[in-house]
């Protein structure tokens, strides 16, 4: 990556990728294996990156999933001049076993080829469930996984070669082949509608306790987390904006830093939310985001960036003085932490949580996170 930047004249500075990126250029856009390959998709977008700034005057360039189309017209295995290529690499790799399995197993394949990570079964029964009964359903996920197009995950050993398989991957190489052979833009956006439905429903329906206390929940899968990740981005692209909300809305960021370990990734889908709600004049919901941005910079040690969240959401504050002030909790709660860490400014703190048990409306949890730390103002000010 370094070497194709400064060959194109940019700096570190002015562009950058994600590791989520460079995964989608190997995986959907590099024609055949080797580093020398990977090198020219990525001159390709450093050259493109390098017009956008000159014209733009301003930076940095940022390379991610969700505006990785832009540098390619179209994935390889959509590209008309590939054509012949794919079909070649059907026929040596695919078409054999292909039609050796049923239209079941074909149809369970082409759903989860359709996805970024490994599917969870949870998923896609939910996706297929009007298409097969469960003993259609178990025959073709063991066809699959009979024939090696599928490498399973988790499968339960107990029950040997029909155990309860709790996700399922395919090989790269598989999945772009049956994407050749199976895509559709209306068959895609159905699933992902139906992701939202689904993602809506586990995450409006988890118990926030077990997942703080360690116990095992669904976004435990890596699979499950980029599967997410790309429900997340398909609402924002194409401006599902309350689904979006509500998918992000049950501290989803510390989801993702409590399972994936990546903390840039939970601030990138807080600060995503907070853009989301200004788009769509949500203003409880934009002064919420600033809450979760402002406990997430304390708990990371990120006082001046704490501040700054508070600042802008004060001043953002200012401009809807119409908002009832008790229906952001989380606002409050953030405005409250930063008080009592960063300020020092006990009684004001002890105010806030004191005002928040007596008007706002919180759950179980949270009335215990007020008084918590207003017994916490209590032993500081003695």
């Amino acid at each position: 990556v370094g070497k194709q930047i400064e060959r194109n004249g940019l700096t570190p500075q002015q562009i950058v990728f994600s590791d989520k990126c460079l995964e989608k250029i190997i995986h959907n856009y590099t024609r055949e294996a080797g580093v020398r390959n990977l090198e020219r998709r990525i001159g390709d977008v450093c050259r493109k990156a390098a017009r956008k700034y000159l014209e733009k005057k301003q930076g940095p360039i940022r390379v991610n999933e969700g505006n990785l189309e832009k540098f390619f017209a179209l994935p390889l295995y959509l590209n008309p001049e590939l054509e012949s290529v794919y079909e070649d690499m059907w026929k040596d790799f695919m078409e054999d076993t292909w039609n050796k399995v049923s239209t079941d197993t074909q149809i369970l394949l082409g759903c989860a080829s359709y996805f970024t990570g490994d599917i969870s079964l949870d998923l896609l029964k939910c996706l297929l469930g009007n298409k097969m009964t469960d003993e259609r359903w178990r025959t073709a996920l063991s066809q699959a996984y009979q024939y090696m197009l599928v490498m399973e995950s988790g499968r339960n050993q107990q029950n040997g070669e029909n155990g309860n398989f709790r996700g399922v991957r395919l090989f790269p190489i598989v999945k772009q082949l049956i994407r050749f052979k199976c895509w559709e833009e209306s068959e895609y956006e159905k699933y992902m509608d139906k992701s939202v439905d689904f993602y809506m429903e586990k995450i409006n329906t988890l118990d926030v306790d077990a997942l703080y206390s360690g116990e095992k929940i669904f976004l435990d899968r890596g699979g499950e987390l980029m599967i997410l990740e790309e429900v997340l981005q398909f609402c924002n692209t194409n401006q599902l904006d309350s689904k979006y909300l509500s998918l992000t809305g049950n501290n989803l960021a510390d989801f993702f830093f409590m399972r994936s370990k990546k903390m840039d990734l939970a601030d990138d889908i807080n600060e995503e939310r907070r853009k989301v709600a200004e788009r769509c004049q949500n203003h409880i919901q934009v002064l919420e985001t600033y809450g979760m941005l402002m406990r997430r910079c304390i708990a990371r040690n990120k006082k001046d960036y704490a501040q700054e969240n508070l600042k802008k959401a004060e001043e953002y504050l200012k401009k809807h003085v119409n908002i009832d002030i008790y229906d952001c909790s989380r606002f409050l709660n953030g405005k409250a932490v930063v008080l009592f860490n960063v300020r020092s400014e006990i009684r004001e703190a002890q105010k806030i949580w004191e005002e928040m048990l007596e008007n706002c409306t919180l759950s179980d949890r949270e009335i215990s996170w007020c008084k918590r730390w207003k017994l916490k103002c209590v032993f500081r000010l003695k």
